[in-house]
Order: C-alpha cells, then structure tokens, then sequence
C-alpha cells in the first residue's frame, strides 16, 4: 500500500483557512493519508518569502525518520479537495518524481505542449534521493535568491527550473493534463 502524506502550509491562519483545512483533513482520515499543517516560518526560511516554506516542510515531511512516505503531496491553504471519492493515487501514473497538473487555462499549453504553465498550488513529491535533491536546490542555490522575496517566487522559480530543465526536471515530471480536485 502506498504511503502517503498531505501538507498545508497556512502562515496566516485565515477563518478561510481553517475551514480549508477541516475540509482536506476530512478528505484524508476517509481517505487514510496523513495530514500535516504547518503555520511557522522557521528560522532557515526567514530571508525568503513566507510562500518558500511549503517546498521546506515537503522536504521535512520526506525526510521523516519514523515514518517514510512514498509520496507527498502539497496543496495550497486556500484549495480544498471537492470530490472525497478521488484518491491521489489515480494522479500516479508513472514512475516520476513530481506529478503536477498543467493550467489548463492556458489555451495553447496542449498545442505547444508548453510544461512552464503549471499549477504550482498541488504538487505530488515522490519520496526519492532526486526529489530531496532537488528539494535543497530549489531551498539553497543562489540561482534562486531573486525569487526568494517575491510573493510568488517559488512558483517562477519552479516555471524556471521547468523552462531551463535544471536538474532534468523535465524527465522527472510528469505532467497531469486532467488535475482537478
């Protein structure tokens, strides 16, 4: 059976946010997932924009000595799972590292087959070396550091990564094109 843990990382700790998160913690005891919230920027994340610390806590989660998770997924605090009946495990179908849907607002994404146009907000990690790997690099390489105080950055940041394949992202990502929760 695969292992698998969810992650909301709610700095603010809205009325909306916490209705959110009752809402995907009721999707996960149904589901049988471990559910994580975390609402601290912790001191390593301090010079990077509060949005930085959902890719920090993925890599914590990862890294959990006393329990392994196969994968873990992140969702943004403001999106909720609809339909409880869906399980992530119909999103893993193939053997990649990340799993992440296309925007599909985007209305040449399928013609160009453009993988920059990504849903950063849910991501699906598998727990591999690659996958902690890039982790770090996504947290600690200087590459990144004009992105580090922007609101979004880690979202460009990833689209970068994507457009220039650094770390042969590309051949680690698979691509959902039917992501909706």
């Amino acid at each position: 059976m695969t292992s698998i843990a969810i992650i909301i990382f709610s700095p603010h700790k809205t009325n909306f946010e916490t209705l959110i998160e009752k809402i995907n913690k009721k999707y996960c005891i149904k589901n049988n997932y471990d559910f994580f919230t975390f609402n601290k920027c912790p001191v390593l994340m301090e010079n990077k924009s509060y949005n930085w610390c959902s890719y920090y806590y993925v890599l914590e989660v990862l890294q959990k000595q006393e329990k392994k998770y196969n994968y873990v997924l992140y969702i943004d605090s403001n999106c909720f799972f609809c339909d409880h009946n869906i399980r992530i495990e119909q999103w893993i179908e193939s053997d990649k590292n990340i799993h992440i849907g296309l925007d599909t607002t985007v209305k040449y994404i399928f013609k160009k087959n453009n993988p920059t146009k990504v849903k950063t907000n849910t991501i699906i990690f598998k727990n591999s070396d690659w996958t902690i790997d890039f982790l770090n690099f996504m947290l600690t390489d200087s590459i990144h550091k004009p992105y580090w105080n922007i609101k979004n950055g880690y979202e460009t940041a990833f689209r970068r990564c994507l457009f220039f394949n650094n770390f042969n992202i590309k051949e680690n990502a698979y691509f959902i094109k039917n992501f909706n929760f």
